[in-house]
């Protein structure tokens, strides 16, 4: 299978590894590339910003850099045309769980799917209020 992650929207910066040193462990981008390799996706190409992809570990993966929708969209569609088998579009910055990919991927009666987001962080819920009697 093949896919495509879309690293070109300003939360694709959360898949840079911290600039904290105290900060370690996995990221983002990490995390899916491995989901990636559970669904059997071996043809992996990435488009993003060139701001982004000098720190990304893009190992094993067909880098395109693109600098606007215009670009974006080109690329897309010549990736699309590019072969036979199924692909799977998504953001580079998606924190999905398993069940998510597998039911895109596995659904019969759809020939396509997407996963999607906001494309702004949600504010917190507020505090739960409590009524005070006099």
């Amino acid at each position: 299978m093949r896919a495509v992650l879309l690293a070109t929207t300003h939360g694709a910066e959360a898949l840079l590894p911290s600039p904290h040193p105290e900060v370690t462990g996995d990221t983002v981008f990490g995390r899916l590339r491995r989901q990636l390799a559970r669904f059997d996706v071996t043809d992996l190409t990435v488009i993003g910003r060139p701001e982004l992809m000098p720190g990304l570990p893009l190992e094993g993966a067909r880098v395109t850099t693109s600098t606007d929708v215009d670009s974006d969209l080109r690329l897309l569609s010549e990736a699309c045309a590019d072969g036979d088998e199924a692909i799977l579009v998504l953001t580079a910055d998606a924190l999905l769980a398993d069940t998510a990919i597998s039911s895109v991927l596995s659904d019969p009666t759809e020939r396509s799917g997407a996963l999607v987001g906001s494309p702004t962080t949600p504010e917190p819920p507020p505090p739960p209020s409590s009524v005070i009697a006099a």
